[in-house]
């Protein structure tokens, strides 16, 4: 039978749904040009069911369309404002290396790590950048830098340096960590790639001054193998300094900066808080801890540990 009576309330509901479904046959035609058909047909789907109820005078169907409304926009939105900020530091990233990578090559871990690291970069420094002014003052003679970035270290060198062998397994940094040991005036032995096997054995045992790890060894999955080799790059004498992020101590934060890990990990190469960083470090033989300082930087309050190692004879 057919309702009447209706209040002018509900007349303005039915009419706001009638245009709301209107609005989402537009939306859902563009929803579906993106590679996310299940949302499309959630939304499709939503909006029936609303008309049904509604036509069944189910009071249901008052809420059911403005929160899938709601809801669909924020997501709708939510994308556009991702694709904006990638868009963006992607140009920043194109402009200052001289690479021309495509939206599309993003989604590879390197591209994801070049333009994530870049953007990110300025945050790191702003935050550990006296901590490591300080540390890198050590630096002396020829340097080995395991995972130098995009050299953001370079400025850090003082006069002592006579040569660094800058070792980044992502080839998409190289152009700008160039420039910048350039800007700095850092002379750059040499540029490898610190994934191949044979590029760490071109470096002779006891031929090494300094071995550098900033937010490096974080993402090396056995860091007691990789002090082992830095060790036997030493000559005796010869200085280990190392800034890095360890494990998260108990704590009622800790839920959060563990969900925080798990998005900055794929975007800093997979480097994150781990507490056999500082262990391997305190373990390893042959060496003398000259300082070893434990700090907290970045608002979600992270654990991260300064070490400077001498070797002995």
């Amino acid at each position: 039978a057919e309702r009447t009576g209706e209040s002018p309330a509900g007349a303005g509901l039915e009419m706001f749904e009638s245009k709301s479904i209107e609005v989402f046959d537009i939306v859902v035609t563009n929803v579906k040009a993106f590679p996310v058909h299940t949302f499309a047909h959630l939304l499709e789907k939503s909006l029936k069911d609303t008309a049904v109820r509604r036509a069944y005078g189910d009071p249901r169907g008052q809420w059911i369309a403005p929160l899938v409304i709601c809801l669909s926009l924020f997501l709708l939105v939510s994308i556009a404002l991702a694709s904006s900020l990638l868009f963006a530091a992607l140009y920043r990233f194109n402009l200052a290396s001289g690479a021309f990578l495509l939206p599309w090559e993003v989604a590879s871990s390197d591209g994801l790590t070049a333009v994530a690291g870049f953007s990110l970069a300025p945050i790191l420094e702003s935050s550990l950048g006296g901590r490591k002014k300080a540390l890198l003052a050590g630096a002396f003679g020829s340097v080995v830098e395991v995972g130098a970035g995009f050299g953001e270290n370079f400025q850090y060198y003082t006069e002592k340096v006579s040569g660094v062998t800058a070792l980044e397994a992502n080839p998409l940094m190289h152009p700008t960590l160039q420039r910048e040991a350039g800007l700095a005036g850092v002379t750059l032995d040499t540029l490898l790639f610190a994934s191949a096997a044979t590029n760490v054995q071109a470096i002779p045992e006891g031929s090494i001054d300094t071995v550098v790890f900033t937010l490096s060894l974080c993402s090396i999955p056995t860091p007691r193998v990789s002090l082992r080799q830095a060790y036997l790059w030493l000559k005796p004498g010869g200085h280990m300094l190392l800034l890095e992020p360890v494990g998260f101590p108990p704590s009622w934060l800790r839920p959060i900066q563990e969900l925080v890990v798990r998005v900055w990990r794929p975007l800093s190469g997979g480097c994150g808080f781990r507490s056999d960083i500082l262990s391997a470090i305190q373990t390893l033989k042959g060496v003398k801890v000259v300082s070893l300082e434990q700090f907290v930087a970045f608002p979600i309050h992270a654990p991260f540990v300064a070490a400077k190692l001498y070797k002995l004879n």
